[in-house]
């Protein structure tokens, strides 16, 4: 951008010429041979007419009649307005120098009215000329088109009156550059020698605005770079004179241009960016499409003007990538600098930050999509921070720190990614925050990112998504193979404290299915941590299936150590959503889902065919300290064939210390509790509402024997000649508790009921503890699971008896034992049943 401060600094195109020439000679031999020389020639404009001697059109005409390197200057300044057709078309390298010009002070004094007429060309020819400090405006078409190559546009006015303000359009783009010419310098480059700017390559803005097309057109040229213009706003870059269409138009397989700049020093140390302000036009600011490839975009204010701070929006997205537009970067800092120093600042645009459509390998790192560039101030796209859409293939959106994104204060999504897109990695994004920094006024106006694509092979990983007005993320849709790892979701950046997302943390809707929630990608946040949210956790409704939920920590802050309650469940399933699992066996897969304000896991409305397995429900990541969900462990309501635990080894959840029941199950049929340890629950172990489980009884047991082990005997009356499994519990007596659970699962039997409807059965457990209490649960062939049966306690143990006398004064007396062993009990009760066993 243009600053007056280094207007000292400048020289003209001439004397960099001659500096050129200068250096250039530096190597050649002291003693030359004599050669022919071509003196360059230098016409000057002297007046303001439209033709004849002394005019701009008879100057074009002496230097296309030359035969080097010539310059075009003038000794009069104001208006030159076209009368008689359009200037000619230049066909020598030319340098046109407006700053020569009387009055000159670092913008324009002279201007060119085109009348109408067609604009200046760069034909043919013309390789190596430049064009500094002139304004031109009204021409039919392009006020200045580059048809050679190596050509230098600085510090002009196209399509703006000299006073930088007021409209004088062009009907075409305000610069057009063919694929006849490459390597082309557009706006203010400046270079550092030993970290003080470089003089003799400093050059002015261009302001570029009020045309009827474009203000630049690249169709289809290479190389070319574009830096430091006002592109749709006056001279000031406060004021929008937008281009009727894009800002910059990268189209026809164009490749390898630079819009804005790399990052380089000064001798303060300070960083000096190479910006556009690209706003106020009617189109979107920047659009690569029709085959565009491998372009570069950094450190451009696109949708806000020349502070970064205040909206200025172009009509539709601030940069739009399409019709095949590949492996293009929007990146806005180097890897080695600071977070978020500088960026692509894409905001208050009146469609979306950046829209992707039908393009492949694209890549947007270091941007700024929602807010200003001082990472506070709200400056929303109307829509999402960034749309992915279409077949678009491969994005790659932010990395590493600093590479991660800003994507917040969106009128819609943060982050959106939808049709068939596939392959996207959503890294490092803050989405519904600033880089972190606690500011609660940012939130999307939707999700913090909203997935809805049915291409699969998408990432969203070590994102802080929190804040948003709706979900931290939504699978909605028939949104498959989608991986969520890593992620905090309404939790600032540290994990510690809830910045809370007024919806779900994470919602998983419509047919929404195949997707994983957690993972173990290698990132500096050890799990996702889906906490502090206004609803659920998780909620997974609609019709979505075959969707897992592992490795996560659903209600705690990210290490375990303290709550940070979502407001309703920590998972809910719901609706007809089905065949999901929570959880898993394997090491590291399981989730700690505690704090949570309701249940902690509620399944109702119908849904089917869910697992939790391998869980902690209530407690701390260790499973020993008391984190309790305000509710149920496990609440179901209206849910069949739905399985809490599991048989397979390390499959059981740990359920303890919640407010309410371990699993209530108030309605619904074939839910499976097996292999938990539930245990210090205010409310029951296991309930089950009226009819639910179809009533399966518990069983009953019937007598406990204990020396160094013990002999469980019980009885079940259940349906007739059916098979059931019971599963044996013991509570230590550290984790005993009215109403009865089950802390250890000590194993299961299967039993089979007689024609009466009852079994009964005789477990040896493996050695426990003295005073333990022994429950057990039985579960139908139809996976209908009892309650607990009541708590048996242990005997105490009477150590080791050398042997015990048994004897009865009659046959209708009771039997009565006498251990042989100076410290035993004189008689046991337990005698009678063992003698009843016995005889049976």
């Amino acid at each position: 951008m243009h600053d007056p401060r280094l207007s000292k600094h400048m020289l003209s195109l001439k004397s960099v010429r001659s500096i050129r020439r200068r250096s250039a000679g530096r190597f050649r031999p002291l003693v030359e041979s004599i050669e022919s020389r071509v003196l360059l020639s230098t016409f000057t404009v002297s007046n303001l007419g439209d033709s004849g001697a002394g005019s701009l059109r008879q100057a074009i005409l002496g230097a296309n009649a030359g035969s080097g390197a010539e310059t075009i200057d003038f000794s009069v300044a104001g208006t030159i307005a076209l009368t008689s057709g359009a200037l000619p078309t230049i066909t020598q390298n030319v340098a046109i120098d407006g700053t020569s010009a009387p009055g000159f002070a670092g913008r324009p004094v002279v201007e060119v009215s085109a009348g109408g007429f067609g604009g200046l060309v760069f034909g043919a020819g013309s390789a190596g000329s430049a064009l500094e400090s002139i304004g031109i405006g009204g021409a039919a078409g392009s006020g200045v088109t580059l048809d050679d190559s190596n050509i230098t546009v600085a510090g002009n006015d196209i399509g703006v009156a000299l006073d930088g303000t007021t409209p004088m359009g062009n009907t075409g783009d305000g610069l057009t550059i063919a694929a006849t010419s490459n390597n082309d310098v557009i706006g203010q480059t400046t270079t550092f020698v030993s970290g003080v700017a470089s003089d003799a390559i400093s050059q002015a803005s261009n302001v570029i605005s009020s045309n009827g097309g474009n203000g630049i057109t690249i169709d289809g040229s290479t190389g070319d770079v574009v830096v430091a213009n006002y592109i749709g706003t006056d001279v000031s870059g406060t004021i929008a004179l937008g281009n009727t269409g894009n800002g910059i138009e990268v189209e026809s397989g164009a490749s390898g241009n630079t819009i804005g700049g790399t990052i380089t020093f000064n001798n303060t140390s300070s960083l000096v960016p190479d910006t556009n302000v690209i706003s106020g036009n009617r189109g979107d600011g920047v659009l690569f499409t029709s085959g565009a490839s491998n372009n570069f975009a950094g450190s451009n204010y696109i949708g806000v003007n020349v502070t970064g701070n205040a909206p200025l929006g172009n009509t539709l997205d601030g940069v739009a990538m399409t019709d095949g537009a590949a492996g293009d970067r929007l990146i806005g800092t180097d890897i080695n600098l600071p977070p978020f120093v500088f960026a692509n600042v894409i905001s208050g645009n009146g469609g979306n930050g950046i829209r992707i459509n039908d393009s492949n390998n694209d890549t947007v790192q270091a941007n700024i999509l929602g807010i200003g560039i001082n990472n506070m101030t709200p400056i929303g796209n109307a829509l999402d921070g960034i749309l992915i859409e279409g077949t678009s293939a491969n994005t790659q959106f932010g990395g590493v720190i600093p590479l991660g994104n800003v994507a917040a204060a969106n009128g819609r999504n943060g982050v959106e990614i939808s049709d068939s897109a596939s392959g996207t990695v959503v890294f490092n994004t803050f989405g519904g925050e600033a880089a972190f920094e606690p500011y609660t006024n940012l939130g999307n106006g939707g999700d913090g990112v909203l997935v809805t694509s049915t291409g699969g092979g998408n990432i969203i990983r070590t994102n802080v998504l929190s804040n948003n007005r709706a979900n931290g993320l939504e699978l909605a849709g028939n949104a498959t193979g989608v991986q969520v790892t890593e992620d905090i979701i309404g939790m600032n950046t540290s994990g510690m404290t809830p910045m809370p997302n007024g919806g779900n943390g994470i919602a998983i809707d419509g047919t929404a299915h195949g997707n994983s929630i957690g993972g173990f990608q290698q990132s500096i946040i050890p799990q996702n941590v889906i906490s502090g949210n206004v609803g659920n956790g998780i909620a997974i409704t609609g019709s979505a299936y075959d969707n897992v939920v592992f490795n996560s920590f659903i209600g705690v802050s990210v290490l375990a150590r303290t709550t940070a309650p979502n407001g309703g469940a920590g998972v809910d399933i719901g609706g007809g959503a089905y065949a999901n699992t929570i959880g898993g066996s394997a090491a590291g897969y399981r989730d700690v889902i505690s704090g949570n304000l309701g249940n902690g896991v509620e399944l109702a409305g119908g849904t089917t065919g869910n697992v939790i397995t391998g869980d902690l429900i209530g407690t701390d990541d260790t499973g020993t300290v008391a984190m309790p969900n305000g509710g149920n462990g496990i609440y179901i309501q209206d849910g069949s064939q739905n399985v809490v635990g599991g048989s397979a080894a390390s499959s059981g959840n740990t359920i303890a210390f919640n407010d309410g029941a371990g699993v209530f199950i108030a309605s619904g049929t074939g839910d499976a509790i097996l292999g938990n340890s539930i245990f210090q629950n205010l409310g029951s172990g296991i309930v089950l509402g009226a009819g639910a489980n179809n009533n399966q009884p518990a069983p009953r047991l019937s007598l406990v024997k204990q020396r160094r082990s013990a002999v469980i005997f019980g009885r079940l009356q259940g349906a007739p000649s059916s098979t059931y499994q019971v599963e044996v519990f013991a509570t230590s007596p550290a984790a005993r508790s009215n109403p009865a659970q089950g802390q250890i699962d000590l194993g299961s039997i299967t039993v089979t009921t007689n024609g009466r409807g009852l079994a009964r059965f005789r477990f040896l457990p493996p050695p426990q503890p003295r005073f333990t209490v022994f429950t057990a649960t039985a579960t139908s062939a139809a996976s209908d699971s009892s309650p607990f049966s009541p708590g048996v306690p242990a005997e105490r143990s009477p150590g080791s008896f050398r042997s015990v006398a048994l004897s009865r004064k009659g046959s209708q007396s009771p039997w009565h034992a006498r251990a042989l062993h100076p410290h035993g009990p004189s008689t046991l009760v337990w005698s009678i049943e063992t003698a009843h066993h016995r005889r049976r």
